[in-house]
């Protein structure tokens, strides 16, 4: 009897399902990705997503538009995880973070939630 579809995923490596991925890449995209040392993606198409988001997430600080910074970040963060390595994670974390800080407009807010989410319930109450 021929194992299901998911027994035979499951058992893939990590490998394989990273190779799986740089396979996708070079389907949707035409370019042989590069990987960096730390296995994360690399190369012109990765270099000039990062500068359009850059310029676009600067804009938006600039004009103080909070919701759509935030949203912004959101999203850089998750390009930033797809990308894959240890400074793709860690840059990701750097984006979700300013995310929340814009949604909250606290810098460093998620060492310091709890506060700011009470102020923020307080001066709603007052105001109500």
């Amino acid at each position: 009897k021929a194992p299901s579809t998911r027994s035979r995923i499951s058992r893939k490596s990590a490998k394989s399902r990273s190779h799986e991925s740089v396979s996708g890449f070079t389907r949707h995209t035409g370019d042989e990705p590069d990987l960096d040392a730390d296995g994360g993606l690399q190369g012109q198409p990765t270099h000039k997503a990062v500068s359009a988001y850059t310029a676009a997430l600067s804009l938006m600080r600039q004009k103080q538009e909070n919701s759509m910074l935030a949203e912004a970040l959101c999203e850089f963060g998750d390009f930033n995880a797809c990308q894959g390595g240890k400074r793709g994670w860690a840059a990701a974390a750097r984006a979700w973070n300013d995310g929340i800080d814009a949604v909250l407009r606290e810098v460093d807010a998620v060492k310091s939630w709890r506060t700011v989410v009470s102020a923020i319930v307080q001066d709603s109450s007052v105001a109500g």
